[in-house]
């Protein structure tokens, strides 16, 4: 496997451990209603931004948390588990989304 396909196959594990579905649901529902509120596209895309943080955030530190659970249930639908990706990679990316989005909304 070349580093093109380990990287496409790590984002797409990444993906999946954010809980993909509902992130991009929470997050277009909530910049549907700051749009409809009269936030202008600027304002209504960085509600975007924040939501889709927060969102990465708490479904990364779920699968995260959730680890060895799921293996000793056997949840190979999960990426840590079914070893697509690290757990110290997706550990890793919550702490880090969340410390980059708290430094972007502190200046």
């Amino acid at each position: 496997m070349g580093a093109g396909s380990r990287l496409r196959g790590s984002v797409v594990a990444m993906a999946r451990a954010s809980h993909a579905a509902p992130t991009v649901a929470v997050t277009s529902f909530t910049t549907a209603l700051a749009a409809g509120a009269g936030r202008r596209p600027g304002g209504a895309a960085a509600v975007a931004g924040a939501v889709l943080a927060g969102q990465l955030t708490v479904g990364w530190s779920n699968d995260y948390l959730d680890r060895h659970r799921d293996g000793l249930v056997g949840r190979t639908d999960k990426p840590i588990v079914a070893g697509e990706v690290s757990a110290s990679t997706v550990g890793t990316g919550a702490p880090m989304n969340q410390a980059t989005l708290c430094r972007r909304q502190s200046k």
